[in-house]
């Protein structure tokens, strides 16, 4: 039996389990330092403020949760190859995205009310459509069905089995 060409971990869904499990949270964590230590560059104050402490311990909470896991939803896409992984990890894409950024403006609005969070409302829009994309990407995509919804050892090419799909 011949490895069908559109079978593993390739093309666009290895570039989704890099992100997940590497480029994703370190881009992530970066993205914050950078961001806070902006805020601290601009307004001195904020090194003693506590309201400005308990927001930044709080996204570093989070942020930490979701980091871990998206690396856990990356690696069950890299290594465990059920549908139970697909949909494990849509449902890590939506929290790691718009709920994530959900959680910040909770925080943000909360402890410094409205005029903060509603500069962080636009934050919301750009994690929705990746998610939106990415969901998409492993809910119809050729590559992923053959990877996780075939059992490629029981494939036979037999006419009772449905044979692995074409393209990505």
């Amino acid at each position: 039996m011949t490895e069908h060409p559109d079978f593993g971990v390739g093309g666009w869904l290895a570039l989704l389990v890099l992100g997940m499990t590497i480029l994703g949270p370190l881009t992530g964590f970066s993205q914050m330092t950078s961001a806070f230590d902006a805020e601290i560059q601009r307004f001195h104050e904020l090194t003693y403020n506590t309201s400005w402490r308990l927001f930044t311990q709080i996204s570093w909470v989070v942020f930490s949760i979701t980091a871990a896991l998206s690396i856990l939803g990356g690696y069950g896409l890299w290594k465990i190859h059920t549908p139970e992984s697909v949909r494990v990890a849509i449902i890590i894409l939506w929290a790691i995205g718009p709920v994530r950024q959900l959680f910040y403006f909770l925080a943000a609005m909360s402890i410094f009310g409205e005029y903060a969070a509603n500069s962080m409302i636009s934050g919301i829009i750009q994690p929705v459509i990746i998610a939106a994309i990415w969901s998409l990407y492993l809910s119809r995509s050729v590559r992923v069905k053959n990877t996780y919804y075939y059992n490629r050892s029981n494939y036979s090419g037999s006419p009772t089995m449905e044979p692995p799909l074409t393209g990505e």
